[in-house]
């Protein structure tokens, strides 16, 4: 399998995302002015509680004090978020209405040219990509395998025997788990749920052979021993788990199963604005009530501009693209 660069390359002269990223913004206001002067509202398209929710409120706190401007959470869930994706898209520049989701859904809905109503590349603008999960290759630690390389050898001697348990059809969890078999060069049966919570309950009860799990929903399960971690699917060892390897120490190049959470506005936001939301989000997110947050949540945040941020995104619809079409996933 090829490298996601290399996938990257390809897809980006092939979709044209590369000149969508090139194309100047608009320079309406200047740097000195770019910070929201009125009371702003941060999009969550996630109910009240997981990840995603709490890490809308953290920010929202932290901005809300730094801007001194209320900034109020607003949880609009529904359609993988794309809903309140949508919302924010085409709303004002001016930097009242933002959006807080995983990048990972968006990315995907391009791959898989999800009827949207709006553009993912241009109508919404990157920002700052506030928070980084770790993400775990689990297996069930009564089962038979005890390694990864048991895992992998069962699935190559047995093709399509392995039950691969992923956070609903189409979704960036299932691209990765297709990825994950298209570089080992093995097949696999990817069995989708609508969460993470009724995957890992099957795991724990034997119907699944493996999932790739966020840190902070595995963990407990890996030091109480009930499930066994073969492979780190993030680019860093996770601290917890330090003997672990990553999937590339075990011979993926650049593998690595994103699962992240990242601040989005409106496509008429002015460059300079954008410019400056990164800078605000970013020292936030180095307060000390939010490193408290982020250790609790076993995850840690970026120094991403908001440049750079677009470019892994674009990196990524690549990527997945690509996948989907391999492994001929369509739209549930």
């Amino acid at each position: 399998m090829q490298t996601g660069d290399k996938f990257s390359r390809r897809q980006l002269m092939r979709t044209g995302l590369a000149a969508a990223i090139a194309a100047p913004l608009p320079q309406i206001v200047s740097a000195q002015d770019a910070r929201p002067t009125r009371p702003v509202t941060l999009v969550c398209p996630y109910p009240a509680g997981g990840l995603g929710d709490s890490t809308a409120r953290t920010l929202a706190k932290g901005l809300g004090e730094l801007w001194k401007v209320p900034v109020v959470v607003d949880n609009k869930s529904g359609a993988t978020g794309m809903i309140g994706a949508a919302t924010v898209a085409k709303g004002p520049g001016d930097g009242t209405l933002l959006l807080c989701m995983l990048p990972e859904a968006l990315s995907v809905a391009k791959a898989l040219n999800a009827p949207l109503g709006f553009e993912v590349i241009t109508d919404l603008q990157p920002v700052a990509l506030s928070v980084v999960s770790g993400c775990v290759l689990g297996v069930n630690a009564k089962g038979r395998f005890r390694s990864y390389q048991d895992l992998v050898d069962h699935a190559r001697a047995n093709p399509g025997s392995l039950n691969f348990g992923v956070q609903g059809t189409g979704s960036a969890f299932h691209l990765a788990a297709e990825r994950w078999a298209l570089a080992e060069n093995i097949r696999i049966t990817t069995v989708p749920y609508k969460g993470g919570a009724p995957a890992l309950t099957d795991l724990l009860g034997g119907q699944l052979d493996a999932m790739f799990l966020a840190t902070s929903l595995g963990l407990p399960y890996f030091q109480s021993k009930q499930l066994r971690p073969v492979a780190i699917a993030s680019r860093e060892r996770i601290e917890d788990l330090r003997d672990v390897r990553t999937l590339i120490e075990l011979g993926l190049p650049d593998f690595e199963v994103p699962i992240t959470l990242g601040v989005f506005a409106p496509g008429a936001t002015p460059q300079p604005r954008v410019q400056a939301l990164n800078k605000d989000m970013r020292q936030v997110m180095h307060e000390t009530e939010a490193r408290t947050w982020m250790q609790k949540n076993l995850v840690s945040t970026t120094e991403l501009s908001d440049v750079a941020f677009r470019e892994r995104m674009v990196r990524e619809i690549a990527v997945f693209t690509e996948v989907a079409a391999r492994s001929n996933i369509k739209l549930s």
